[in-house]
């Protein structure tokens, strides 16, 4: 009898946990929509300067390469996305956190070339993949179900974790 009552504990913990899971992917998608309509605006921004001779091919050179620098710096020390949308702890529980790529290249769509396409075309490789997997298999994505991405079991020890503040 014991036994049983334990695995309609278990049972009902596992509901409650997939409840709790489809919310926090519905939330976590809205912000990732979020931020691919705030990318989208930069992305027009930078259309409407290389449209009127504003800004010139050089210039969108430049600009990817300095995307691809914040990317670098927004993983490794501070992240705007993190702190004003997604809100996420860290990049290992961040919805957006493989699509550093897309967004620094694509800039490149301004620019007809075959070099530039295949770079966007690999980049949207990496995110598609990316957001296919999060579609197909998003209890890997969310610390609720994958304990690898708690803070106590984290290997990165990003420095944005609570956990690593020595104050």
């Amino acid at each position: 009898m014991a036994r049983s009552n334990s695995l309609k504990g278990n049972s009902t913990r596992l509901s409650d946990t997939k409840i709790n899971l489809r919310k926090i992917i519905e939330e976590s998608n809205t912000k990732a929509i979020k931020v691919a309509l705030f990318w989208l605006v930069v992305l027009i921004l930078i259309a409407t300067l290389y449209h009127f001779n504003v800004i010139g091919t050089l210039l969108l050179y430049l600009i990817s390469t300095f995307f691809i620098f914040m990317d670098a710096l927004f993983i490794n020390f501070w992240c705007l996305f993190r702190k004003l949308i997604t809100g996420s702890k860290c990049c290992n529980t961040c919805r957006i956190h493989n699509w550093g790529p897309t967004l620094a290249f694509s800039p490149f769509v301004f620019i007809p070339t075959f070099w530039t396409y295949s770079v966007l075309l690999f980049a949207f490789f990496i995110l598609t993949q990316w957001e296919y997997l999060h579609w197909k298999h998003p209890e890997r994505f969310y610390e609720i179900t994958n304990i690898n991405l708690q803070c106590q079991n984290c290997i990165k020890k990003c420095p944005n974790c609570i956990l690593n503040k020595s104050v």
